[in-house]
């Protein structure tokens, strides 16, 4: 490598010199950004009445229920660049803003969405993009026809949005490249690997290549995730807790009960500029290259082919449900947590294919175990429930195995190891469903049910693979989406049980068909879910999965590796060619499926959000569902004579009251439901106790006379604390150790001169 190195210096140079030239065009561009003064009584007052300092209308001022331009203006000329516009209204019903142009051909210019201007707010910072230089640049209010609406003031200013979005993809196209020079020079074989891998995750990644995005089942839900971590790195708080964009304000922990390390990485997106249909295409892009490439390390080792790993990749990440999961039901966490199946897979082959008596020996495949384990936990809380009852299945399969000594002490450390890298989230989840009462606690949410029979996949339908993608997951009929593995796996299926004579003692074999079998069975509307609810007491726990077609997850793994058992079977060249063909058809009819009768959406930032998606409501406080829709503001506070919100960040909100002195308590509600760990303190440094108000609201007691500012905020308990030191540790523990042990095996197989075939 260092020859390598030695041999490139002029490549690396350059690309040093085009990342500082860069880096130094941002930060000298940054500095000359402008603000743009602008004054409301040069605006055009279309339709609007001018008083006290704002711009008024309502349906006396214009006939109810028409829609019109309200205000336009200020009709001025922009250079090159990204802006941001600070507007401060009132609305009673929800507006609308657009960035727009005097003239026609201009508009080509502009890269712009409507603004929603909620009327759960009274400010909205919106933004948009000028690709050329225009001349005549106005911003077009709009008005529904319902309810009173005024505008205060707009202040205009330009954003290095589009110099930071630049700059990292500049970056990003000159590090891709010096890896490809490195590469090629390093090992040939090894890079026309990674090309054709690489050609793969581009093949899956193709439907977003597209203006917009798909609006999948639970796009909107996991952009509000994605923007509850922007508002919070913005404010300084890290990890997230509870989202205070969610419900408007009222809050919802998202990254308490959900694990979502994995969207800091859209997150991170977001801050450098890019919108957030970028930065959810971008990363799709990451997990479909996390996908191959994870899948290629897993199988090629278990199948000790190269050849057999890139086939096997292909028909694993090119997977018809894995496909709907991605394109169709939006599913993040699902999608990202079957990146790491594979690895579960890798895991279980070599706990039990191979005899291990040291620790030293058993270590590895603890790692590579509680790695697959952990990086499912930090993306799909219910897919973790479902590998586990599969580990409990194949641990009963390998029953003889299971119960050695160098097996179970894998298991233990492997359990060791998750643990520790997943306290960070485990500590803070584990408090609050344990002392937080909350919605799905007291069953107000319908959606939670043992009898979940009816929602399996109709046995018929894993034969549809030329059926439309789109769908519904629990229709009937033709209005379900596509729910299949898709035509390869299926196909390898009845291949594979042909072969069963000769292959039935080959544990592999019974392990891959035995599985793919179950997997398929459970799925359905076949299985016993409805008497297993009612007999099996356990049972409740796993019916919580909602739908049985969820473990199609699990028979696209076990079908990929019972591929690759009947393909190092069968060893014909014909064979492993049908089967790509197969798997690259089927991954341009669901392309082309998905293209038809398609949904789009065009998001850039978090006011084109309906921010009361919170999916399910199953970790309201209490019996809350509904309540946000309601002004939750008024009538709850007794003895208080003035009431303002100053400011309100992701972790704090900044109130000015004034207490009355009239006999009574004084109490003081908040527009933000009352979570653990919310704390009260004013400007002295006086911490008053959280009540759990009206509707869940945190409430406190204010003392007699009081007048002055107060904030609410959420604090970390010290437990949660070390929790995530902890996890730190051992993940830095962990990448000292991967990297030795790379170190030696690679220094091992150049000696040998060794690679897989």
């Amino acid at each position: 490598m260092k020859k390598i190195i030695q041999k490139n210096k002029f490549v690396l140079f350059v690309s040093f010199a085009i990342i500082f030239g860069i880096l130094l065009w941002g930060l000298v561009s940054s500095r000359k950004l402008q603000k743009i003064e602008t004054y409301l009584l040069d605006w055009k007052d279309l339709n609007a009445v001018y008083k006290d300092g704002k711009y008024f209308i309502n349906e006396t001022v214009k006939d109810k229920g028409s829609s019109v331009r309200f205000l336009l203006g200020p009709q001025l000329s922009l250079k090159r660049g990204s802006y941001s516009v600070s507007i401060d209204y009132d609305a009673e019903e929800s507006q609308e803003v657009l960035a727009s142009s005097s003239y026609q051909n201009e508009l080509n210019y502009l890269d712009a969405l409507p603004g929603v201007l909620d009327r759960r707010s009274d400010n909205i910072i919106y933004h948009f993009e000028v690709k050329e230089d225009i001349s005549q640049f106005l911003l077009n209010f709009t008005y529904s026809g319902e309810g009173d609406f005024s505008v205060g003031s707009i202040r205009i200013s330009a954003n290095n949005r589009m110099q930071k979005r630049i700059c990292v993809s500049v970056i990003a196209v000159v590090l891709f490249l010096d890896f490809l020079i490195l590469l090629y020079q390093y090992n040939g074989q090894k890079f026309k690997t990674f090309l054709t891998l690489f050609g793969i995750v581009v093949l899956l990644s193709a439907p977003m290549a597209v203006k917009g995005i798909n609006q999948g089942h639970d796009f909107i839900y996991h952009c509000l995730r994605i923007e509850s971590l922007v508002d919070a790195l913005q404010s300084g708080q890290f990890p997230a807790r509870v989202s205070t964009l969610a419900l408007y304000g009222l809050g919802y922990p998202f990254s308490i009960y959900y694990n979502d390390i994995f969207l800091y990485f859209p997150a991170i997106l977001r801050l450098l500029g890019f919108t957030l249909i970028a930065a959810n295409k971008w990363y799709v892009f990451f997990i479909n290259l996390l996908t191959v490439f994870l899948s290629y390390y897993a199988f090629s080792l278990m199948f000790h082919s190269r050849k057999t790993g890139i086939l096997l990749s292909l028909i694993y990440a090119a997977a018809s449900y894995r496909f709907i999961n991605v394109y169709v039901r939006s599913a993040v966490g699902e999608f990202t947590a079957m990146a790491f199946l594979p690895l579960f897979s890798l895991a279980i082959y070599r706990i039990y294919d191979e005899e291990k008596k040291t620790i030293k020996e058993l270590f590895p495949d603890s790692v590579i175990l509680a790695l697959s384990l952990s990086g499912i936990i930090g993306s799909h809380n219910l897919t973790f429930v479902m590998t586990i009852f599969m580990l409990v299945l194949i641990c009963l399969f390998f029953l003889r195995k299971t119960f050695r000594k160098q097996t179970i002490l894998t298991y233990v450390i492997a359990a060791f190891l998750t643990i520790m890298l997943n306290l960070y989230y485990l500590t803070p989840m584990l408090d609050y469903m344990i002392n937080i009462p909350t919605a799905m606690g007291e069953g107000a949410d319908n959606t939670i049910s043992v009898f979940i029979q009816d929602r399996g996949i109709y046995p018929g339908m894993l034969l549809g693979f030329l059926t439309r993608a789109r769908g519904a997951g629990t229709a009937d009929g033709d209005s379900r989406m596509q729910m299949t593995p898709g035509l390869p796996l299926m196909a390898v299926l009845v291949v594979g049980l042909s072969l069963f004579g000769r292959n039935k003692k080959n544990q592999w074999y019974r392990f891959g068909l035995f599985f793919s079998l179950f997997s398929l069975w459970i799925s359905t509307d076949i299985f016993p879910w409805n008497y297993l609810g009612i007999h099996v007491p356990f049972w409740e726990y796993l019916a919580r999965v909602q739908f049985p077609w969820r473990f199609l997850t699990f028979a696209i793994l076990f079908m990929t590796v019972f591929a690759g058992v009947v393909i190092s079977d069968l060893k014909s060249k014909t064979f492993n060619t049908v089967l790509a063909s197969a798997g690259i058809f089927m991954l341009l009819w669901m392309t082309g499926s998905y293209f038809d009768n398609n949904s789009m959406a065009f998001v850039s930032d978090t006011y084109n959000l309906d921010r009361s998606m919170i999916d399910t409501h199953f970790y309201l406080p209490g019996n809350s569902i509904g309540t946000f829709e309601s002004d939750l503001v008024e009538n709850y506070d007794e003895n208080i004579e003035a009431k303002a919100v100053l400011k309100r960040k992701s972790d704090s909100l900044s109130v000015y009251c004034k207490a009355g002195s009239n006999p009574g308590r004084h109490y003081f509600s908040v527009p933000v439901y009352n979570y653990k760990q919310y704390c009260v303190v004013d400007d002295n440094g006086n911490e008053y106790p959280v009540i759990n108000g009206k509707q869940n609201l945190v409430s406190f007691e204010l003392p007699d006379n009081f007048d002055g500012n107060v904030t609410v905020y959420f604090r970390d308990p010290v437990y949660w604390t070390i929790s995530l030191y902890v996890s730190v540790f051992f993940a830095l523990f962990l990448c000292c150790g991967l990297f030795i042990y790379w170190k030696r095996s690679r220094r091992f197989s150049e000696s040998g001169n060794q690679d897989i075939n």
